[in-house]
């Protein structure tokens, strides 16, 4: 059993909740949905990831290969071996689905094939084995042709992963030498540019499964050096960005699936070593951190407990490409000084203590009447997501301020938008509201209160509170977009501040854009708040705009924050503070630099 590193939080975590047997039991319930749906694949829409990762956990947990044959053959029904074909060696990622259009099904297919071999091959009858051992050898192809960018980062790895187990397994060595090469070229990636996929709730899982897998299972000294400095990089950069009241990660995310609460598959590995209490997460997916072997130290919790800190670190080739994180023991405010650009980013959190289920504080460009990312559209890929939209933004933070802008451009606008919305989400459980200096009531199931152009908004949840306002805004006519802060009733526990762009068919030359701050405060008490509330409400904010540029600054107490852009509003034109380009930096210290340099 590992080894429970304890855990701050009111329920202590159950002695025995990482023995093996009990986890592959759970873990072998959801392996039997998959293999009943292999009984009929075409009712079920049978998935080629899944079944691969269910075949793994019946062969680890002792169980019917008849059940493993059967799915194999579903799978290999799916694999493309047209040798002709683009996709050669590749899968349809649903039984439904009759071309490939998501080549990285193969990397996710494989993450699992790989396993089946390496570590069940000499238990499986002939008649298993060798169309297994077929179906490797062409998904090994399929790896080979598949090639992504190094900033791709949870496929890079994978990829580079999967080429190495299989090139062992199989007595491959091209295979082998091709994912030495991209797993080094992955990593010097990251250390020129910090990791690209920053802060996903759902990535950085894939990354960890991927990076653990390589480091236990694999033959090469190499590859399994470099995939335990990248394991410490990565779980360096969960510790600096783990909130511990909330058990979750804080600040903003480059792509999450989301939106209100940030939990992701990263959450299987926080469990699973026990920085997350309860009972078991993560279905099948809890196989994954099961047979790795490395474990987070003490010295990682060390750093998620220590208040406050100072979070920086970019993730690409631009100076703008740069997140910051400002963690207190009961709020955390975090900002990107650019948009990711895959359209899933959260670029302005807040995170305030909760049960992990807890909706977060997060701004969100909108145009689909979707603030809270529960409208689903089917992608090119195949998947069907919830997208906002992708617009210029950027930001500038000092610690426990943060001022934005956003800007839409006619390109960001898509024609069947019928709305065209700025969103601040917040809790729907905070404790007090106060809009244009007076509390308001706000457990009326539906309620709506007009805010006055560029006052803040104040909420407060227990000793922390946060602020948000618009200092400036335009909207598609040219006029001062109109504020509301509202509850419109959902299920799902938030409440939101909506700037309205009035959306229109034809616009002027000036883009609708806005201004956005955010300020956070901690530790308050009554009389501490109610002073903190004062210096809010006379915060001095600076905003020159016109059509082709905006600048803006707040004069704060950690000093002037300024963002400025101008025409064709791609890159900003100034940020104040400036962003960093440290590797992983906590406290002025770039921890994640120090951490892979020794590898070179």
């Amino acid at each position: 059993m590992r080894r429970a590193i304890a855990v701050l939080c009111l329920v202590p975590m159950l002695m025995g909740a990482r023995e093996r047997g009990p986890l592959l039991a759970y873990a072998l319930k959801s392996a039997e949905r998959v293999a009943r749906s292999a009984d009929d694949p075409e009712k079920s829409n049978a998935s080629s990831r899944d079944l691969f990762a269910a075949s793994l956990i019946y062969l680890e947990a002792g169980g019917d290969v008849g059940r493993v044959k059967m799915m194999l053959e579903v799978a290999a029904k799916m694999q493309d071996r047209d040798e002709t074909s683009k996709t050669y060696g590749n899968f349809r990622w649903n039984w439904n689905r009759p071309e490939i259009v998501d080549r990285n099904a193969v990397d996710f297919c494989m993450a699992g094939g790989s396993l089946l071999w390496v570590r069940h091959r000499d238990r499986l009858p002939a008649e298993v084995r060798g169309p297994l051992k077929k179906m490797l050898e062409l998904g090994t192809e399929g790896c080979m042709r598949h090639r992504v960018s190094d900033a791709y980062t949870n496929i890079a790895l994978m990829s580079a992963a999967n080429l190495i187990l299989l090139g062992e397994g199989l007595d491959n060595s091209k295979a082998t030498e091709e994912g030495l090469k991209r797993l080094d070229a992955a990593a010097k990636y990251i250390l020129a540019n910090g990791t690209h996929e920053y802060d996903s709730p759902t990535y950085y899982g894939t990354d960890l499964d991927t990076l653990g897998l390589l480091e236990a299972q694999c033959k090469s000294e190499v590859a399994r050096a470099q995939a335990k400095r990248l394991l410490e990089l990565f779980w360096t950069d969960v510790a600096a960005s783990y909130h511990p009241a909330s058990q979750k990660l804080a600040g903003p995310n480059s792509r999450t699936y989301d939106y209100l609460r940030g939990l992701g598959i990263l959450d299987n590995h926080l469990w699973y070593n026990g920085w997350i209490d309860g009972p078991p997460i993560g279905s099948f997916g809890i196989i994954w951190p099961m047979l790795g072997r490395y474990e987070p130290g003490e010295n990682l919790r060390k750093i998620s407990d220590r208040f406050p800190r100072l979070v920086r670190q970019s993730w690409g080739l631009e100076k703008q490409h740069a997140r910051t994180l400002y963690v207190l023991r009961d709020v955390a405010l975090g900002s990107s000084a650019a948009c990711y650009g895959g359209w899933m980013d959260m670029p302005l959190t807040v995170d305030f203590p909760g049960p992990r289920e807890s909706v977060r504080g997060y701004y969100i460009p909108d145009g689909r009447g979707d603030p809270y990312g529960k409208l689903k559209i089917m992608e090119k890929s195949g998947h069907e997501k919830a997208l906002h939209l992708n617009t210029f933004f950027t930001a500038a933070q000092s610690k426990t301020d943060a001022l934005a802008l956003v800007v839409y451009r006619e390109k960001d606008i898509p024609a069947e938008c019928k709305s065209l919305q700025t969103h601040w989400v917040m809790p729907r459980d905070v404790e007090q509201i106060i809009v244009n200096g007076k509390s308001i009531t706000h457990n009326q199931k539906q309620w709506q209160v007009d805010v006055p152009a560029g006052s803040p908004v104040v909420f407060r949840k227990g000793s922390a509170a946060v602020a948000v306002r618009f200092p400036w805004s335009r909207d598609c006519a040219g006029k001062p977009a109109t504020l509301q802060l509202l509850d419109d009733g959902n299920a799902y526990g938030a409440i939101r501040l909506t700037l309205d762009h009035h959306i229109a068919t034809d616009r002027p030359a000036a883009p609708p854009a806005a201004v956005i701050a955010v300020s956070v405060a901690s530790s308050l008490t009554d009389t501490s708040f109610a002073d903190w509330v004062r210096t809010i409400e006379a915060q001095k904010y600076d905003v020159s705009a016109g059509a082709t540029s905006v600048r803006a600054t707040a004069k704060t107490s950690n000093g002037d924050i300024t963002v400025a852009a101008k025409a064709p509003f791609n890159v900003p034109a100034e940020l104040v503070p400036a962003p960093s380009r440290a590797v992983l930096e906590i406290d002025g210290v770039d921890i994640g630099r120090n951490l892979l340099n020794s590898s070179y």
